[in-house]
This record gives structure tokens, C-alpha cells and sequence, in this order.
């Protein structure tokens, strides 16, 4: 029998259950075992596309060779679960790279698409298993592609084109239901002079003779004055806009004369669709970011039924490191200090009947033509007064130069006062009561990012608002400073990847703030004893508080699961790496369980150093996934993390108190005899590969592999061939 045949046989025997994206939990089954860890495994680097830094490069050659730290090569990624493929969208070029997850790392295919031919920005990538879809949202297009597959066996080697679908303005993040009849695409209507108002777009109907079919959801109809009620941020409200019409902002002369009328505005335009969760009941949930809201929306209608804000965080009581003093020793509270939530990351889940939304919440503002919310609180209160560019606002708190208002003055004195900062915060609804537009009223500072992750409980009944129950305070600086105080509001970005590097050559427009960032008698870091990759970019360690003032960790991801009996959410940081494990088997009350950080070797060695010696982790883990252990590469309870910019992927696998045996995945995925990912490319590799037991089941199965003979030599010289990227392994040790 040959080795083909054998590849083939167990692509046809696979049988492979529905895995849902909205988790329903029975609160009853929570029981009998419990999490001993989560523990690293492996990781695969992906390439960002074909090497086009080089002018020769044969873009149609695979798999690609396109590698460098900053280059964005997992902003996202899409599990095919049921053909053991995962593919990333890369930000530096309109490329999905197909990763074969067979066994750890991965292993990079031949399959990768290029998307290039759009002239667009790919910006989110979804998959469809059981219908064997895949979606990539094209923003500048104003499209969604949709593509057939890879099959494993060999029948769709490149993913294979299927349908161009017209959506709304710059689709972005795409989410699609349990039954795989929706595809829910939010349009971010980013880089527009005029906001279009069609927050969402729904697509059914996938492969229907009519289809795909699409609905519009608009988010229009509601005022100012209800959606501040319901505690929804505005970053301008009508009247905002009307103090300020004519003014200078940055070099331009706001001109909004016309879009503030009664007869055109709708808050709909300062409306920021961002990422999506499905209930179990097909309810949709909208993430609005920049509101710190959540949009319901009737999946088969397309009608919004309320939206509901988060409101702002008090930091009355808890304490938030706002200080770049290297450290955190100091956590202010105040009764006039707040924060936005402005979650970036959701997810969703069904318990004992009840549905709830986690939110990560980042950090993040709007910018309207030239206006940006966000302002420097030194800039806000210039000395004795607030600032000439908010002429006519009103500070009610007494003097500039006295209580929070002088911590956050731009003559803070650091040798008289406690503490001084230079926060960014906003001057929208949350902060600012613009009722009088000659004179706004500046009630609160109000930061930006929540610095946590929160549950909010959604009532059966439409009428009725979604409540917070529960919030992480400061729990997530505290204990994060605690276990990584090296990590602590740390920054590594796209910025700290090596000049003449492929980033660098890539993006012309980023080689100032590179060169900044390796540069010593700047931002960078000189030669030292320990460290390592210098001089040049700085390590993470050497950044310790560099985003306290902003948004701190920004904590950006989100996702939810059973393992160990036990209901469990993980969350994760942007900027440090850092992610935190919780319980929440009781929901309202949920217990950390462990906090640990995705690449501990950015503790010692710059972002180039740790790429090239394949130590680096993930950094800005913008997309993570829970994974059951019959879809996952070592049959067991796991998570993916992917690093936009550091361009890895890993897998996390759960240990439990009373160990559970490996699940036997009913899939085409074969287990090396030692550790690595196999390539599929010759027939000594996959002999060498299979034990004792394989063969057995073969043999069993022997009829079945006759009767596909005729295919396999008809497709013998196509197999899910891979090139083995990283076997290097580098996680945190520490057990809960």
C-alpha cells in the first residue's frame, strides 16, 4: 500500500462533530475536576506573504518566504477545524497564509492564497468548516471574497474562488453563526470625510442560486439624549459639534456646518462598529468601541433592538497606574477619575439559560475628519487655566492648580507633588457636558481603555438593558505587576523591528519612528550586561510603564471555554503580552487562576534578537481561540495565540487536576513518533511517521482504501506538503 493511499484513507475516514462559537453551558456539568494548568506547547512563525522585499521574488512560489518581526502576519486567523488548516490574514499585503496543524507547530503549506489582485487591505478572515467556506473582508474594496477550502484530500489545493459579495463601507471584523447561514460583517467607515451610517452588513444564503443574499444593518434613529441615557459614550454629540464649527483643529478649520443640521446628523456617524459575538438564539452582538456600547441585533431581520453603554470606570476606590516612574508603586484613585471601557475583543456565552458577553476592554478614540476626542490632560490644564484650544470650556472643581487637576497639569512639580501624569483622555459625552455650546462644561477626566475585562448579563427581553456584573478592576495591572513586574504597561510594537529590516523596507513611512526606536541617544537601548540584540530596539523589560499614561496593557482579546470541567476565560494584553486565566464557573464572581505572559524572552532580548533566534512569543495577541479537544492538535482542551506583530502562533494546552487522556482526533492528522511538525512531502516521512496502531487501523480498513485507489493516482502528486518553520519552544514553566 502506498504511503498516498494511506494520506487519502484517512481523509476519507474523517468524521468530524460541529463545533459552536456561541458556548451554552449547563452550570450542572461544572463539576468533578478542576485546572491544574495552562501550559505552553509549541509555536509556528508565519510568514507575512511571499518575500517581496526582494525585486526578483517569484510571488507564486510556495509556501511563502516572506518572514520579520513587525510585519503583521497574524492580525488574524480562521480554524478549519474539520480539514486541520489555519489560515492568517496578514496586514503588510492582501495575503492569507494556509498553516497545516496536523501536529505542532504547524507547518506552512503550499496552499497560501494572494489577494492581491483586489487592490485592497484584507482586514479579517473567517472560515466556515462544515460548508468548507472561507470569507476575507476586503475594506477598500467594499467587498467580501468568498473561496472554497483546502481539502485534505487534494481535491482544493489553493483555496479556489467562489463569489464577490458587495457590502457596507470598509467591512472589517466578520463573525459567522453556529449554523453557518450568517456571516455578520462590521464596517468600520474608517478614513470616510462623511460617515456613512450602515454599521453592519449581514450575508446569507452562501451557495443558494440567488445568494449570497445581503442586509443592511443601520444603526440610525436614535438621538443624542437616548443613547447618553443609556450610558453609550458619544466622542461628539450635535451640540459638540456646534462649539466646534469654524474652530482650528491641528491645521484645519472644522467646516461642519452642514453634516450638524437637524435635517442630516444622526449619532449614527460617531457610531464605531468594531468586533461581533452570536447568542445561542441567533441575536447578534455588535461591539461599538469607541462608545464603550453593544448593539442588539435580530440576525434575521437585521433590526436593531437597543443599545446599551457600559458606562465609565470609577477609579474612586481602585487604584490605575497613570505614573511612567519605571515601576508600580504608585496606583492614584480619585473620585473625579474614570476611564472608558472601549472594548475591543468579545465573546459570548449561554449559562443555565442566561446569555453573557465578555468584553476586553483596550482602549481606543475616534477621529472625525481632523478632530480627534483624545487629548493630553497636560494640554487640557495649562497651568492656571485650561488650555486656548477648549477657549470657553468650564472646569466646575475649583482651581486648575489644585486636586487631580494640578496632578495633571503641564506645571506638575514632581519634586512637590505625589504624583504627576500626562493621561490621554476625551473630551466627549462622557466627560464633557456640551448642552451650552458657548460653554462646555468639562464634569470629569475621563481616561481611555477600562484596563480589565468585564461580564455583562443580556436580559431575555429586548426592553430591557444589558447590565454589568462584574469587572476585573485593577486586578489586571495589580497581579500582572506582580508576576511580570518586567511587563508592567511595557510597549513592544511594529516600531521596535530593526532598521533595514523587512518592516522597514516594506513601509517607508514607519523608517523615522524605527530608526527612533534602535536608535540609543533616543528611544532606544545601549549595550548591556544581560540583554540582548543591543545596541538597537529596546527589550520589553526597558519599557516598564511607557503606556501607563495611555491606555495601559490594552487589553484587546477575549475567549471562552470548557475545560476541566470548569468554565474558563482568557484575556490578553496588546502591548506586554500578558494574559490572565480565569474562572468562571460562577459567573458574577469570576477567580484568577493564573497570569502569564506569551513571550518571556522579550524580558531579556529585543524583538530582533528573539525572532531570528526563534524565541520570541506573542506579541499584540489580537486574535485568540479556544479549542475542544477533538479538534485540537494534541487531542486535548487548548487555546490558540495569535501575535499580529510578532507574526507567531502558539498552542496552550489545559492540564487538569485529574488527568484526562488525549482525545484520538477522527481526522486526517497525523502524529510524529518525536516532536515537530511532519511534512507531508515524501514517502519516508510518512512512513516513519506512523506507529503500530495506525498501521492496525489500516489494515482494518482495507476495503475502504481500495475503493479510492483510482483517486489517489489520479491525485498522487498533491498532498497538504509543509515546511517544518519552528521547533524552538519558549513558555512560562510556573504551574497555577
Amino acid at each position: 500500500m502506498t504511503n498516498s493511499v494511506i494520506i487519502v484513507f484517512l481523509a476519507v475516514v474523517c468524521i468530524a462533530a460541529k463545533g459552536a462559537l456561541a458556548l451554552k453551558v449547563d452550570s450542572s456539568t461544572l463539576t468533578g475536576n478542576s485546572i491544574k494548568d495552562l501550559v505552553f506547547k509549541d509555536r509556528v512563525y508565519v510568514p507575512y506573504g511571499p518575500d517581496i522585499t526582494d525585486p526578483n521574488i517569484d510571488t507564486a512560489k510556495q509556501p511563502w518566504t516572506g518572514y520579520g518581526y513587525g510585519t503583521g502576519s497574524t492580525e488574524h486567523f480562521a480554524y478549519d477545524w474539520k480539514e486541520g488548516f489555519l489560515y492568517s490574514q496578514s496586514e503588510v499585503g492582501a495575503y492569507i497564509t494556509v498553516i497545516d496543524m496536523c501536529t505542532l507547530p504547524g507547518a506552512v503549506s503550499e496552499f497560501s492564497l494572494d489577494l492581491s489582485e483586489y487592490d485592497s487591505e484584507c482586514k479579517d478572515v473567517v472560515v466556515c468548516p462544515e460548508e468548507g467556506l472561507l470569507f476575507m473582508s476586503m475594506a477598500d474594496a467594499n467587498k467580501v471574497v468568498m473561496y472554497e477550502t483546502t481539502k485534505r484530500d487534494g481535491s482544493v489545493g489553493i483555496p479556489k474562488f467562489l463569489k464577490s459579495i458587495e457590502v457596507g463601507d470598509t467591512p472589517d471584523a466578520m463573525k459567522i453563526n453556529d449554523d453557518c447561514t450568517i456571516l455578520a460583517v462590521a464596517n468600520q467607515n474608517e478614513g470616510r470625510e462623511l460617515l456613512t451610517a450602515g454599521a453592519m452588513t449581514l450575508i446569507t444564503d452562501f451557495r443558494g442560486a440567488g445568494g449570497p443574499q445581503v442586509k443592511p444593518v443601520k444603526l440610525t434613529g436614535f438621538s443624542d439624549a437616548e443613547l447618553i441615557a443609556n450610558n453609550v459614550h458619544l466622542p461628539m454629540t450635535q451640540q459638540g459639534m456646534k462649539y466646534w464649527n469654524g474652530r482650528k483643529f491641528g491645521d484645519d478649520i472644522l467646516d461642519w456646518t452642514l453634516i450638524m443640521s437637524d435635517e442630516i446628523y444622526d449619532p449614527a456617524l460617531f457610531l464605531d462598529p468594531e468586533f461581533i459575538a452570536f447568542s445561542t438564539d441567533n441575536e447578534i452582538y455588535l461591539n461599538l468601541q469607541d462608545n464603550s456600547a453593544i448593539a442588539r441585533v435580530d440576525a434575521f431581520t437585521g433590526t436593531v433592538l437597543r443599545i446599551d453603554g457600559m458606562g465609565i470606570k470609577s477609579w474612586a476606590s481602585s487604584g490605575i497606574d497613570v505614573v511612567k516612574d519605571d515601576g508600580c508603586d504608585i496606583f492614584v484613585s480619585d473620585p473625579l477619575l474614570y476611564t472608558t471601557y472601549t472594548p475591543d475583543g468579545i465573546a459570548s456565552v449561554e449559562l443555565d439559560g442566561i446569555n453573557y458577553i465578555l468584553t476586553a476592554n483596550e482602549g481606543s478614540d475616534l477621529d472625525f475628519d481632523t478632530y480627534e476626542e483624545k487629548f493630553d490632560s497636560n494640554d487640557v490644564f495649562d497651568g492656571d487655566s485650561l488650555t486656548s484650544d477648549l477657549n470657553g470650556f468650564i472646569w466646575p472643581h475649583g482651581s486648575t492648580m489644585e486636586g487631580l487637576a494640578l496632578n495633571l497639569n503641564s506645571e506638575c512639580d514632581e519634586d512637590v507633588q505625589a504624583w504627576c501624569s500626562d493621561i490621554e483622555m476625551t473630551i466627549g459625552s462622557s466627560a464633557v457636558d456640551y448642552s451650552n455650546p458657548e460653554a462646555p462644561v468639562l464634569n470629569k477626566v475621563v481616561g481611555i481603555g477600562g484596563r480589565g475585562m468585564s461580564i455583562l448579563q443580556v436580559p431575555t427581553s429586548p426592553a430591557s438593558p444589558i447590565t454589568m456584573i462584574w469587572d476585573s478592576g485593577d486586578e489586571f495591572e495589580k497581579e500582572g505587576c506582580k508576576a511580570f513586574p518586567w511587563s508592567h504597561n511595557a510597549l513592544q510594537d511594529e516600531e521596535y523591528a530593526p532598521v533595514d529590516g523587512p518592516y522597514w523596507l516594506l513601509d517607508e513611512g514607519a523608517r523615522e519612528d524605527i530608526q527612533e526606536k534602535n536608535d540609543p541617544f533616543e528611544d532606544g537601548c545601549e549595550a548591556e550586561a544581560g540583554l540582548k540584540g543591543l545596541p538597537g530596539a529596546c527589550p520589553m523589560s526597558k519599557t516598564i510603564d511607557e503606556k501607563s499614561p495611555e491606555d495601559g496593557m490594552g487589553v484587546e482579546s477575549v475567549t471562552v471555554g470548557v475545560a476541566c470541567s470548569t468554565l474558563v476565560a482568557v484575556a490578553c494584553g496588546e502591548n506586554n503580552s500578558n494574559c490572565y486565566l480565569y474562572d468562571i464557573s460562577k459567573i458574577a464572581s469570576p477567580k484568577l487562576l493564573k497570569v502569564f505572559n506569551l513571550s518571556p524572552a522579550s524580558e531579556t532580548a529585543n524583538p530582533e534578537y528573539a525572532y531570528e533566534q526563534r524565541t520570541l512569543g506573542e506579541i499584540d495577541a489580537e486574535s485568540t481561540l479556544f479549542v475542544e479537544a477533538k479538534y485540537s492538535p494534541t487531542g486535548k482542551d487548548g487555546i490558540f495565540f495569535g501575535g499580529a506583530i510578532s507574526g507567531t502562533i502558539s498552542f496552550y494546552e489545559f492540564e487538569c487536576t485529574s488527568p484526562i487522556p488525549a482525545v484520538e482526533r477522527p481526522d486526517t492528522c497525523l502524529a510524529p513518533t518525536s516532536g515537530g511538525s511532519i511534512a507531508l512531502s515524501s514517502d519516508s516521512d510518512v512512513s516513519d511517521s506512523l506507529g503500530q496502531g495506525a498501521i492496525a487501523g489500516i489494515a482494518i480498513a482495507v476495503v475502504a482504501v481500495i475503493a479510492i485507489i483510482a483517486f489517489v493516482a489520479y491525485r498522487s502528486g498533491k498532498k497538504a506538503d509543509g515546511i517544518v518553520v519552528d521547533t524552538g519552544k519558549s513558555g512560562p514553566e510556573e504551574p497555577i
